[in-house]
C-alpha cells in the first residue's frame, strides 16, 4: 500500500509515484493540514516559467485543523485567476482543446473544504488519464507503518526529482521545467500520459 496526503491536481512527482504503484493507494483524512505543501498548491508552466496557483483559505489557526475541515476563502475571485492562468498557459497546447471543459469545471467545483475539492481534482486526473485506480480514504491518522506501506505523507513532491520527460510547450525558451503540474502532462501528452508516468 501506498499512503499520501491530497494535493491541489498533484504534480509529476506525485503521480509518478501513485501510478507506478500497484497496490492499494491511501489518502490521509485525519491528518492536519500542512503549509507550503501541494495540498493548496499546483504550479503550472507558462512562458514566463512555473507559475504557482494557491487556493486562498479561511483564516485562523488551519495547521491545528483536520485537512478534511480546512474551509476554503472565496475572495479575490481565485478560480477565476487560476483558470484565466490555466488558459493563457496551456491554451495552445496540442490536447487543451480535449480536456479544457474537465479542468475547467474542477476549477469551478462548488466546495467549501479544501478535501472536497481536492478530491474533485484527483478524480477529474483520474477519469482523463483512464486509470481505474481508486483512492481509500484512512479511518484514523496512524503515525507509524509497517514496511510493507510506502509512507509519503510527509513527503516534498516540490522537490525537483528524476521524472519521465516528454515534449513541453515551451521548452525551446525554458528548456526542461521540472516537476510541473499534472496539468502539463495532460494537456501536453493527452493520452499517452499514463504510460509516460509509469516509465
Amino acid at each position: 500500500m501506498i499512503i499520501t496526503y491530497i494535493p491541489y491536481f498533484g504534480n509529476i512527482s506525485f503521480w509518478t509515484e501513485v501510478l507506478s504503484h500497484d497496490g492499494d493507494w491511501k489518502l490521509e483524512k485525519h491528518e492536519h493540514y500542512q503549509k507550503r505543501t501541494l495540498r493548496n498548491r499546483t504550479h503550472i508552466v507558462d512562458s514566463q516559467g512555473l507559475q504557482q496557483l494557491s487556493i486562498p483559505l479561511q483564516k485562523g489557526k488551519n495547521g491545528q485543523t483536520l485537512i478534511s475541515d480546512v474551509q476554503i476563502a472565496e475572495v479575490e475571485s481565485w478560480r477565476k485567476k487560476h483558470w484565466s492562468g490555466i488558459k493563457t498557459a496551456y491554451g495552445k497546447s496540442p490536447f487543451f482543446p480535449y480536456y479544457e471543459n474537465q479542468i475547467k469545471d474542477a476549477i469551478f467545483y462548488e466546495s467549501k473544504t479544501l478535501w472536497d475539492f481536492n478530491l474533485n481534482t484527483i478524480n477529474v486526473v483520474l477519469d482523463i488519464l483512464g486509470v481505474s485506480k481508486k483512492p481509500l480514504f484512512s479511518n484514523e491518522y496512524q503515525k507509524t507503518f509497517s514496511v510493507e506501506t510506502k509512507d509519503l505523507r510527509n513527503h516534498d513532491f516540490l522537490e525537483s526529482i528524476p521524472h519521465p520527460t516528454y515534449g513541453q510547450l515551451f521548452e525551446d525558451r525554458l528548456g526542461k521545467v521540472k516537476n510541473p503540474s499534472i496539468l502539463d502532462v495532460i494537456f501536453c501528452l493527452g493520452p499517452s500520459a499514463p504510460a509516460v508516468l509509469k516509465m
